[in-house]
């Protein structure tokens, strides 16, 4: 360190900002931001028992998930 000249240590981030990326690169970044909510949730019950059990998913969460998503009763 003593030796050392100041501008070998530079900084191991990327900066936040590329400027090398194509132009798409916005429309793919709002298209992949936007995704989540054209895609449907997550629905457990359309899983295989096996699939279920390697998830870790009981019959008790698919129970809480029926009634949730459930039609309402009056």
């Amino acid at each position: 360190m003593k030796y050392a000249d100041t501008n070998e240590f530079t900084s191991q981030f990327e900066p936040a900002i590329s400027r090398s990326k194509s132009p798409n690169s916005v429309r793919e970044k709002l298209k992949t931001s936007l995704k989540s909510l054209i895609d449907p949730p997550f629905d457990p019950t359309r899983l295989t028992r096996v699939e279920r059990s390697e998830m870790g998913i009981t019959e008790h969460d698919i129970e809480w998930h029926n009634a949730l998503h459930g039609p309402l009763v009056k």
